[in-house]
């Protein structure tokens, strides 16, 4: 059983998705809030696509397509943020995810990630 939903909007990538915070005055690494809101968002739109009685096998494969609003974005830079919302938004670890871009284009006015999950 596959089912595909659509998550408005693209994220930044990894390069630019962390950024230094201090706790207790040593260093450490935290998302922006920017990618925290977008995992929220892409953990809401899985659940709600996520058919009733859907129960996950032992591989869970997981297709995107991306639409940039400017070009020279790399598809594969969104993907740690993306996997883990869906991850969330399943209820499942995501060492279970088999993974592929099919599709890497740019609309200026329509960014988005449309996801299919088998």
């Amino acid at each position: 059983m596959s089912f595909t939903f659509e998550i408005p909007g693209v994220i930044k990538g990894t390069n630019h998705g962390y950024h230094l915070v201090y706790v207790d005055g040593h260093p450490r690494i935290a998302k922006v809030p920017e990618v925290e809101t977008w995992q929220v968002e892409v953990a809401y739109r899985t659940r709600q696509a996520k058919p009733s009685g859907w129960v996950p096998g032992r591989r869970v494969k997981v297709s995107y397509a991306v639409w940039f609003a400017r070009a020279g974005r790399d598809a594969d830079g969104i993907l740690k943020f993306l996997l883990d919302g869906i991850a969330t938004g399943l209820g499942v670890n995501d060492s279970i995810f088999l993974f592929e871009c099919v599709s890497n284009e740019v609309d200026k006015l329509n960014p988005r990630v449309v996801v299919t999950i088998e």
